[in-house]
């Protein structure tokens, strides 16, 4: 075999095995973060979450929040949950969205807040597409009011969070109310151009 060939061929093998190895450890962190051992958990996730890995990054995030083998500290949180956000986490995302919106662990700042929920909302996470609603229909600093957002938010299919189901009706049942015969309509085109093919609420919403 041409050396070249040898040397591609074992760099991949080698990326391979360290991918499994990676897995292998983070399946390890988790299995002992459900029984409750959160010092072999820590022990498995925090190399993982420093070395870049969002899961590990949220969970690390998550055991700052509940004082699981780690002291509670919120910035510590924020920290965490941000470094899972801005690789694509979607959990990570919807929470980070909380915090600015709760000012826990960073300065409150609603624009943030929403930013966070309509990443999230692009990934098909219910509960940010409702969240995302709320602010849109009540407006606040740095975010417009807009209840024809609002509307197509709350119109989104649930996906995965039947708990949600009541909350969104009745939501979208009393915005309907308050709102004329076009601008429901309004609301229901913009939710038929969030959920059409290549598009997602963020793109539909940046072109409002």
């Amino acid at each position: 075999m041409h050396p070249l060939i040898t040397a591609l061929f074992l760099s991949t093998a080698l990326v391979l095995v360290g991918c499994s190895r990676h897995q292998a450890d983070l399946e390890r962190g988790m299995a002992a973060y459900r029984k409750g051992d959160y010092a072999a958990a820590l022990k498995e996730l925090q190399p993982l979450a420093e070395d870049g890995n969002p899961q590990a990054q949220f969970q690390l995030g998550w055991m700052h929040r509940e004082g699981q083998g780690l002291p509670s500290d919120a910035v510590q949180m924020a920290k965490w949950l941000r470094k899972s956000a801005e690789q694509g986490y979607m959990e990570a995302q919807f929470h980070l969205g909380e915090l600015y919106a709760r000012g826990i662990g960073v300065r409150e700042h609603p624009a943030q807040a929403l930013q966070w929920f309509l990443k999230a909302a692009d990934q098909g996470h219910a509960r940010s597409q409702f969240n995302a609603g709320e602010m849109y229909a009540y407006g606040g600093p740095g975010v417009k009011k807009d209840v024809v957002a609002a509307y197509a938010l709350y119109s989104l299919p649930d996906k995965g969070d039947a708990s949600l189901g009541n909350s969104k009706k009745s939501a979208l049942s009393s915005l309907a109310r308050k709102l004329s015969r076009d601008e429901v309509q309004a609301g229901k085109a913009l939710a038929s151009q969030m959920t059409s093919a290549g598009s997602s609420p963020s793109k539909v919403l940046a072109q409002r």
